[in-house]
């Protein structure tokens, strides 16, 4: 039986694929609006080995979304650490 966590399918010419991230390393998500700098530390993402390309995980994305909403609304700092909120519910 094949374990379907952390699969992640991708599309090529040959079709659809599954395939495991090679590494789960974490960076920095930055934005400027409107003059505004704004930054997430430490949001967690995967590298699979399909040219390099970078994916985030669908709750990952979620927050780092409506993260960016709050900070652009002066509701939170303008500069976030992931670690903090990666447990909240989206």
């Amino acid at each position: 039986m094949i374990s379907m966590k952390n699969l992640i399918l991708v599309r090529n010419k040959e079709g659809i694929k599954k395939m495991r991230p090679t590494t789960q390393l974490k960076r920095t998500v930055e934005w400027t609006i409107d003059n505004k700098k704004l930054k997430i530390i430490n949001v967690p993402y995967e590298k699979l080995p399909v040219d390099g390309e970078i994916f985030y995980d669908a709750d990952v994305s979620i927050r780092i979304m409506m993260l960016k909403d709050l900070m652009f609304a002066d509701r939170i700092p303008p500069i976030v650490d992931y670690e903090i909120v990666k447990d909240f519910p989206v």
